[in-house]
């Protein structure tokens, strides 16, 4: 019966029961404070300790043999505000064969990624290296060059070289 319990025993380990309920419906929506966990672990209580951090391993993949691979990122602190940008080029066995920065004044994120590309592919060109691979870190610019009708880029690179930046 509810509320009724036949030992002392029982009654705590139904309580317990409910406390650690109530911990799980509490990790759901925010953390529990250090005082609470340390309550539920002293009353032998398992706690899982919600929300935490998951550690990733983040890599460089090599390009395939026979191509070389140009890394490129921009950066802008605010919309716009004082930019630069930077890359490097490594080949097929992860030694650097070139890399560059630029300050670029003020600009947007995508402005300061779009020329980071630019600014890569000016250092490319001069290595005269072979195929090439590029990776950078801007999703718009992805998705751009995902798209087979896309003529963003293209335009977004007009629009750069409208502005004298060529």
């Amino acid at each position: 019966m509810e509320g009724k319990y036949e030992s002392v025993e029982e009654a705590i380990t139904t309580i317990k029961f409910w406390l650690q309920q109530m911990a799980s419906s509490i990790n759901k929506v925010k953390v529990l404070s250090s005082h609470d966990a340390r309550i539920l672990s002293n009353l032998n209580i398992p706690c899982v300790m919600g929300w935490q951090r998951q550690t990733r391993m983040i890599t460089w993949r090599k390009p395939i043999s026979g191509r070389v691979k140009l890394n490129v990122n921009g950066c802008s602190f605010w919309k716009p505000g004082p930019s630069g940008c930077g890359g490097v080029i490594r080949d097929e066995f992860g030694m650097v064969m070139a890399g560059f920065t630029s300050q670029l004044g003020e600009t947007t994120n995508t402005e300061a990624e779009l020329r980071a590309i630019i600014e890569g592919l000016k250092v490319y060109q001069q290595l005269g290296a072979c195929a090439l691979e590029f990776e950078c870190d801007s999703l718009i610019i992805v998705n751009w060059l995902k798209k087979p009708e896309g003529n963003q880029v293209a335009d977004s690179l007009a629009k750069l070289g409208a502005k004298g930046h060529t």
